[in-house]
């Protein structure tokens, strides 16, 4: 499985960690992961975690279900909670 990889602020990773907010919105910065991000919106990739990372070191991974872009913004919603020592994932940037 492909992975991309964002940092949160401690406001809003606890929220995205407990699934009570289960998505993130983002602004594309043309790296490599807003690539995937959009192979995934098109559907010519089926598979695809996010990894959050919050400024003090704490991590989760979660399966995409939707990529929605309006503008420059991407809206990463998540469906299922993944273990990471359950999954093997490759992260793209």
């Amino acid at each position: 499985m492909i992975a991309v990889e964002f940092n949160s602020s401690s406001k809003y990773f606890d929220k995205e960690c407990s699934d009570k907010k289960n998505n993130t919105v983002r602004n594309n910065d043309g790296g490599s992961r807003f690539k995937v991000l959009k192979e995934f919106a098109d559907g010519t990739l089926k598979d695809l975690a996010i990894i959050i990372r919050s400024t003090d070191g704490r991590r989760f991974v979660r399966q995409i279900n939707d990529v929605s872009i309006y503008g420059d913004l991407f809206i990463i919603t998540w469906k299922q909670r993944l273990n990471d020592n359950e999954v093997n994932y490759e992260i793209r940037a």
